[in-house]
C-alpha cells in the first residue's frame, strides 16, 4: 500500500525556517539568508564566503572567493545588499539580526581560506547583526563538515568533505540556533525520502537535479516540526556521493531527537557547473543573488511548503 505523507507544518512554522550549507552551500546559504532574512531565525556557514565575492564572475569563483581573500572587498557585499533592499529586490536589511548566525572555518581549510569566511562575519556585522553572531575558527580541519566519529581523517582533502574531527559541528549548529533540544538522538535512515523538485521549479533552468531529500522524524509523520534547510557542497551531491554526506554528517541525528525536519536539495552537474556547485556567481543568470534568482526562489518554495512524499507499508 503506498501513503502519501503530508508534512503537517503550520502557516507560522512554515514561514519561518532555518537554513546551512558547507562549501559552495556555505556561500548559498548565507546568500540565501540575505535575501530572505525576515523568514530565516538560524543560519549555519561552513566554509562560506561573503555575499557577492564573485561579483557575477567565474574567474572570481576560482581565485578571489578561495585562496586569495585579499582580492574582496567588503563594500562589494555591503553595496550590492543595500542597493537590492532599497529596490526591493531582498528582503529589508533590518531583520537580519533576528536570526542566530553559526560561522565555522577550519584553521587548515585550503580550499575556502579562514580570512575569506571571516569576511563573511564582518558583513553580518557590518549589517547590524553583532550579538547573535558564534564564530568557530580555531579547529585544525581541512575543507570539510566536520564531525565526531563520521568520516575521514580531520586532514583529509576530498570528497564528499565529511572529517572526522571530534568534533559535533551539526550539534554545534543546532545547538546555537535553537534552544532547548534534547541530546542527539540516533537517524532512522529509512526515514530519509525522495522528493521531486520539479514541483518546486524548471529544474533545468536553475540546474537543479530532478530528486531532493527530505528527512522527517517519527514524530513529524503526524505533527507540527521546524523546517531546516541544509546545502551539500561542490561535488557533495547524491548524482556524485549517494547518501554519504546526508547519513554522515550528524544533522539527521539532531533532527530525530528534535522533531526537525531537514531538507536536503540537490544540484546537479553540468557543462556550465561541472561540479555541481550552487550558484554563487551566476550559471542560472544575472540576478542570482536576489527574490528572482531560480535557485533561491526553489529552496524558498521548499521551506514554504514542504514537500510531499511516498512511502510503501
Amino acid at each position: 500500500m503506498i501513503i502519501e505523507i503530508f508534512l503537517i507544518v503550520s502557516q507560522v512554522l512554515a514561514r519561518q525556517y532555518s537554513i546551512s550549507g558547507f562549501s559552495s552551500g556555505g556561500f548559498f546559504a548565507h546568500q540565501l539568508h540575505i535575501v530572505h532574512s525576515s523568514n530565516i531565525t538560524g543560519v549555519g556557514i561552513v566554509a562560506g564566503g561573503p555575499y557577492y565575492c564573485t561579483m557575477g564572475s567565474y574567474n572570481r569563483f576560482q581565485s578571489a572567493c578561495g585562496c586569495n581573500s585579499y582580492l574582496v572587498s567588503i563594500e562589494t557585499s555591503l553595496s550590492l545588499a543595500t542597493n537590492l533592499a532599497q529596490e526591493n529586490r531582498i528582503d529589508s536589511l533590518n531583520t537580519l539580526g533576528q536570526a542566530k548566525v553559526y560561522i565555522f572555518s577550519g584553521s587548515g581549510d585550503t580550499v575556502v581560506h579562514p580570512p575569506l569566511v571571516k569576511i563573511t562575519e564582518q558583513v553580518y556585522r557590518n549589517l547590524g547583526n553583532n550579538s547573535n553572531i558564534y564564530t568557530k575558527y580555531d579547529l585544525n580541519a581541512q575543507h570539510s563538515w566536520v564531525t565526531l566519529n563520521e568520516g575521514n581523517p580531520c586532514w583529509y582533502l576530498g570528497w564528499p568533505g565529511v572529517n572526522n574531527c571530534n568534533f559535533d559541528l551539526a550539534g554545534a549548529i543546532f545547538n546555537y540556533i535553537f534552544s532547548g533540544l534534547n541530546s542527539r538522538g540516533t537517524q532512522i535512515k529509512s526515514n530519509l525520502y525522495e522528493f521531486d523538485q520539479s514541483q518546486y521549479t524548471d529544474v533545468w533552468k536553475a540546474g537543479m537535479s530532478n530528486r531532493g531529500f527530505v528527512y522527517i522524524p517519527n514524530y513529524c509523520m503526524k505533527n507540527v516540526c521546524l523546517v531546516h534547510v541544509l546545502f551539500h557542497g561542490c561535488l557533495g551531491s547524491f548524482e556524485i556521493n549517494g547518501y554519504t554526506f546526508m547519513y554522515e554528517i550528524g544533522v539527521n541525528d539532531w533532527a530525530e531527537s528534535n522533531n526537525i525536519v531537514v531538507i536536503y536539495p540537490q544540484i546537479t552537474a553540468h557543462s556550465n557547473n561541472t561540479s555541481g556547485c550552487w550558484d554563487f556567481w551566476g550559471y542560472t543568470g544575472e540576478s542570482f543573488y536576489d527574490y528572482s534568482a531560480p535557485q533561491i526562489a526553489a529552496v524558498h518554495a521548499m521551506a514554504q511548503n514542504p514537500p510531499v512524499v511516498n512511502w510503501s507499508s
